[in-house]
């Protein structure tokens, strides 16, 4: 569980290079790995190129992002989280 840093591909890489039967999961949240909102799973096998999202609320979570005015941004849209 890589949660507090921002997890690059790189990591993911030599992770799953080094330990390839472990789970890797990236957790995000606001407060610097004291409290999780999303989760992302890295796939067992990584495509060349590749991102890591910050992934999926976790349960019972919702997450919204917001304009630069604060109000809720249209789908699809840049924003704030």
């Amino acid at each position: 569980v890589c949660s507090g840093e921002a997890l690059r591909p790189g990591d993911v890489v030599r992770l799953r290079t080094r330990l390839p039967n472990v789970d890797i999961w990236n957790l995000y949240g606001p407060t610097e790995a004291s409290v999780d909102v999303t989760w992302w799973k890295a796939p067992d096998v990584l495509p060349e190129v590749f991102e890591v999202p910050i992934g999926r609320p976790v349960s019972n979570t919702e997450l919204y992002v917001v304009d630069p005015s604060g109000k809720l941004a249209l789908r699809g849209t840049v924003g704030e989280l």
